[in-house]
C-alpha cells in the first residue's frame, strides 16, 4: 500500500489498483506495544526491527509503547515514529499503589486467582502473587488505552497483560492483534496458566505466530478459536554492505557455536557437559564451543565451563552475522527444551550457510525441516549428540559443501529483510 500526503493535508491511499482520499485524522496511527523497545533491554530490536519496514509503509505514524524504560535508547527513529512513555511511568513502583484501591483491578485479581485455583498448576500461592501484578498491569494498560482514540489500530509483542486489557476497550474500531512467540504461548513458561488467555484470544482481531509448529500448538490448545491465526516469520535485516559465501569449516577441532541468553530453558550446561565428554572421549577431534551472548567469564560462572568454551559476549544482529560469516562454525547447535516460534539465530545461521543441530521442540522443528538440519530427540541424550558428531565426521567436502549451500539458500529465501 503507497501513502503520500496531498496539498490539501489529505492522505492518498492506493489499494488494489483504485484510489481514494480520506482526512488525514482519519487515517489510523498504530501503537505498538513493546516490553522495551526501543530502549535496548529487552534487546528487542531484532524481533520488531525486520516488521518496521512494512508497517512504516501501512501507517503514517507509528508510537512506540514500552512497559519500561530502562537502557538506552541506541535505535533510530524514523520521521513518523515516536515514543510514548506514559504507560511505563505507570507501571513504577510509585504509581501502582493508586490501583490496589481500583475495583477493577481487585476484580481482574479475584478472577485470576479463581483461574489459579482451578487449574492443574502447581505452585498457586505464587501464582497467585504473580496474579497481582498481572491484575496491576493489566488495569493500569486499560486505563492508558481508554484515553487514546478509537480509531487507532494496537498491536502487542508478547505483552499479556496489555493484550487482555485492550480486548475490553468498549466502542473501539482500530484493529487489536498481537504477535505471540514464547511466554505468551506456552502455560508451563508462566507456572501453568495464562490469565484470561481465551477471552483474550477470542476477542482478537488476528494472532501472529512465528512458526507453524506454534501455530499448531496454539490450535491444539483452542480448536475452535474463530480469530484469524497467520504465521510470518520474523526474519532478519543485513547490514549494507553484506555479502555471504559457502565455504567448508574447520574439521579438527570442529567449532560449533550457541546464541541465547543465559536462560535455563537453552541448557547450556549440556553443552558443556556433553562437549567436555567428547572431547575426553576424542583428544584428537576436538571441539570448540562458541557461544554469542554472553563472555567466557559469565560462562563459567554460570555453568562451571571444562570443555573449551569461548564467549563471545553480547552483540547486535549485524556483528552476529559478520562473526559467523568470518568465523565460520561447523554447525549451529540448540538444546533448547522450548521455543515457541522459528528462533531469529536459527535463521541467522542459516543465512550464513552454516547448518542445525537442534532438540526437536517447537520452532526447532520447523527449522531442521526446511533446512536439511541434524535432529535430536525432544529430550536428547548425550549418546543422541555423539551419533550426530560421529556422523559429520564421515561427511565428504561435497557434502558438506552440498549441507551448507542448502541452509543458506533457506536463509535467503525465507528471512532475508
Amino acid at each position: 500500500m503507497d501513502i503520500a500526503i496531498d496539498k490539501k493535508n489529505q492522505v492518498d491511499v492506493a489499494q488494489s489498483g483504485t484510489m481514494k482520499k480520506v482526512n488525514e485524522s482519519d487515517y489510523r496511527k498504530l501503537y505498538l506495544f513493546t516490553i522495551s523497545f526501543p530502549y535496548d533491554s529487552a534487546q528487542e530490536v531484532n524481533f520488531i526491527l525486520p516488521e518496521l519496514s512494512r508497517l512504516s509503509d501501512s501507517y503514517q505514524q507509528i508510537i512506540f509503547v514500552p512497559a519500561q524504560m530502562k537502557g538506552v535508547m541506541t535505535f533510530e527513529l524514523g520521521p513518523q515514529m515516536s515514543v510514548d512513555n506514559r504507560l511505563a511511568s505507570a507501571f513504577e513502583h510509585r504509581n501502582r499503589l493508586i490501583n490496589f484501591v481500583s475495583f477493577q483491578f481487585l476484580l481482574n485479581w479475584i478472577l485470576i486467582c479463581f483461574q489459579i485455583l482451578f487449574s492443574k498448576a502447581s505452585g498457586k500461592l505464587k501464582l497467585c502473587y504473580n496474579a497481582l501484578f498481572f491484575a496491576l498491569r493489566m488495569n493500569l494498560s486499560h486505563r492508558y488505552l481508554s484515553g487514546l482514540s478509537r480509531n487507532v489500530d494496537l498491536y502487542t509483542f508478547w505483552n499479556t497483560y496489555v493484550t487482555a486489557a485492550m480486548v475490553n476497550l468498549s466502542s473501539f474500531k482500530g484493529r487489536r492483534w498481537t504477535r505471540v512467540h514464547g511466554d505468551d504461548l506456552y502455560p508451563e513458561r508462566q507456572g501453568g496458566v495464562i490469565p484470561f488467555e481465551a477471552k483474550t484470544y477470542r476477542k482478537l482481531d488476528e494472532i501472529v505466530f512465528a512458526s507453524s509448529v506454534s501455530k499448531a500448538f496454539f490450535m491444539n490448545r483452542h480448536p475452535n478459536i474463530q480469530t484469524k491465526l497467520s504465521i510470518q516469520y520474523i526474519g532478519v535485516v543485513i547490514p549494507k554492505d553484506w555479502s555471504s559465501k559457502v565455504s567448508i569449516p574447520k574439521l579438527n577441532p570442529m567449532h560449533l557455536v550457541t546464541c541465547s541468553g543465559l536462560n535455563p530453558i537453552k541448557q547450556l550446561h549440556l553443552v558443556n557437559e556433553w562437549i567436555g565428554r567428547w572431547n575426553i572421549e576424542n583428544p584428537n577431534r576436538e571441539i570448540i564451543w562458541h557461544h554469542l551472548g554472553a563472555s567466557t567469564v559469565e560462562i563459567e560462572k554460570h555453568i562451571q565451563s571444562t570443555c573449551i568454551a569461548k564467549g563471545h559476549a553480547w552483540m547486535n544482529q549485524h556483528a552476529v552475522l559478520h562473526w559467523l560469516q568470518d568465523n565460520q562454525p561447523f554447525a549451529f547447535l540448540s538444546l533448547s527444551k522450548s521455543e515457541g516460534g522459528f528462533p531469529v539465530s536459527m535463521q541467522e545461521a542459516l543465512i550464513c550457510g552454516i547448518p542445525i543441530i537442534g532438540a526437536a521442540n517447537g520452532g526447532v522443528v520447523e527449522a531442521l525441516k526446511i533446512s536439511g538440519g541434524f535432529k535430536l530427540p525432544e529430550t536428547p541424550t548425550y549418546e543422541d549428540f555423539r551419533y550426530i558428531i560421529q556422523h559429520l565426521y564421515t561427511l565428504t567436502d561435497s557434502e558438506i559443501l552440498q549441507i551448507r549451500q542448502k541452509a543458506m539458500e533457506v536463509g535467503k529465501t525465507h528471512f532475508l529483510r
